[in-house]
């Protein structure tokens, strides 16, 4: 009798063969596996403080214990499944001459699979964002509970720094930069090495009579600005992200509007998306993400499964500057 499944080997690796969309956010958020479903981190400011000089033969000059809060949260899952009945297993890819049916399945299997692989992508790339432009992560659960995450950047005394508005072309958006640019460094204890701004932020960047006069005394800002495109100032790159994804239908993106994130790389603010084991028997409490194929004799079909069991975290808070560009 014909299998048309594939091991679980074969459908985790194929999971891990699928196109990884391009999302930016992505990039500042490794991921590191661990065992469990509890994501727990430390938080921590990183000092500017100047070591002092001791003379020598003398005792050494203590210092304080570096400050640290610890964190606790439950990992975020999800998993999603489809099924394939039996009546549409020969249902081809277009422009398929497959004529051997279980390949014909199984090309059927590896679809169905990438698009669950997408959905989950699309998810946590909500979730970064959630981390860096709002400090709160809500975990909408499918029967409407829901779990918060706070990461206490909402708190922090430059979170949301106040800002003039962007959309005037004679704001000072060189001034507000700055500003932010300032808060990361005395509490972070870094300069931001990228800024990641709403979908509109560079079209306020070229119509500013500002930062048009800035950019006007060097010769790559002349050509910045006639090519309507910003890929650094003030030693950061100049992101705008205009991606977004659907909610029951409904477009969202993934930076709210106005808003702009300033911050290092992944090793300076501690960034990490952890990877947890998977909420299933057959993963055998290996961490990373989880799929399966499996038939059903009545009704007469296959299941398709993706479970992913993860959180993104942010160990230096404080290296994080969002301005609300519309806020005044």
């Amino acid at each position: 009798m014909e299998n048309y499944t594939l091991p679980i080997e074969e459908t985790i690796a194929l999971v891990r063969q699928f196109p990884t969309p391009e999302f930016m956010l992505r990039r500042f958020f490794p991921e590191i596996g661990l065992t469990g479903k509890t994501a727990t981190w430390t938080m921590y400011p990183n000092t500017r403080e100047r070591a002092k000089y001791v003379p020598f033969n003398a005792a050494s000059d203590p210092q304080a214990r570096r400050p640290m809060s610890h964190k606790a949260a439950q990992m975020a899952h999800i998993r999603l499944s489809k099924y394939i009945g039996a009546a549409s297993k020969w249902n081809r890819r277009p422009g398929s001459n497959q004529t051997n049916e279980k390949w014909a399945v199984q090309d059927q299997i590896s679809d169905e699979m990438e698009e669950l692989n997408r959905q989950i992508e699309y998810a946590k790339e909500v979730e970064r964002a959630s981390v860096l432009f709002g400090g709160i992560l809500t975990l909408a659960y499918a029967d409407g509970s829901y779990d918060k995450v706070d990461y206490a950047t909402s708190v922090s005394t430059h979170y949301r720094a106040l800002v003039s508005n962007w959309s005037y072309v004679g704001c000072d958006i060189i001034g507000d930069l700055q500003s932010a640019i300032h808060a990361v460094q005395v509490d972070g204890g870094f300069k931001p090495t990228a800024a990641i701004g709403y979908d509109g932020m560079i079209n306020d960047f070229i119509r500013n009579t500002v930062l048009q006069n800035y950019m006007k005394e060097s010769p790559d800002g002349i050509r910045a600005l006639e090519r309507g495109a910003w890929p650094r100032l003030m030693g950061m790159d100049i992101m705008t992200y205009d991606a977004g994804y659907t909610e029951g239908g409904t477009w969202k993106s993934f930076v709210p509007e106005g808003l702009v994130c300033l911050l290092g790389t992944s090793e300076q603010t501690g960034t990490v998306m952890l990877q947890g084991e998977a909420d299933d028997l057959k993963a055998a409490g290996n961490p990373g993400r989880f799929s399966k194929s499996w038939e059903t004799e009545d009704p007469s079909g296959i299941h398709v499964l993706i479970d992913d069991v993860s959180l993104p975290i942010i160990e230096v808070p404080t290296g994080v500057c969002v301005i609300d560009a519309y806020a005044v």
